[in-house]
């Protein structure tokens, strides 16, 4: 995680490591406050900070609590996005709007980004700490760009298909 929950709570990137910090930063960087989460399941606001304290050495939260909480705070892929590095793998939230003509040149755009800053990264042979964030970040901007094309090719398909009949 980033160096302590003050860092993170001030905008600083969450990079979790244990499960519990990914919690903490699923709660507390939602839009929803800490008291509200807690009401909705059904708990009180000092038990759900206790359980995603991440220097606690307490009780974490129930297995019946993760499914709402994940959906109230849909806003926050911490903890989705820690799981899934731990399977080496990636999330990306789905784009939503629809693509157009703009959203391809945002794809060509993004990655020309991306591939501008890898090459000016390794221009002299060592990448730094800064270096490679910037070089994920535009990745991951081009992704998405790609992503929000593919999903809108997806409904387009969708809703062009003839409807079937049961």
């Amino acid at each position: 995680m980033t160096s302590t929950p003050k860092r993170c709570k001030a905008g600083e990137r969450c990079q979790p490591v244990t499960l519990r910090e990914a919690l903490y930063c699923q709660v507390h960087h939602s839009e929803m406050r800490l008291d509200a989460i807690a009401r909705h399941l059904g708990i009180s606001a000092n038990t759900l900070a206790d359980a995603v304290n991440p220097d606690g050495d307490g009780s974490m939260l129930a297995p019946k609590h993760y499914q709402p909480l994940l959906q109230l705070t849909a806003d926050n892929l911490a903890v989705v996005a820690f799981l899934a590095l731990l399977q080496h793998a990636v999330v990306y939230a789905m784009p939503s709007g629809e693509a157009s003509d703009l959203h391809l040149a945002a794809v060509v755009r993004e990655f020309g980004e991306f591939l501008t800053r890898h090459a000016e990264a390794r221009a002299d042979r060592a990448i730094t700490t800064n270096e490679a964030a910037e070089i994920e970040r535009e990745g991951q901007d081009a992704i998405k760009a790609i992503l929000t094309v593919i999903d809108e090719a997806k409904r387009e398909a969708a809703a062009a298909a003839p409807a079937v009949r049961a």
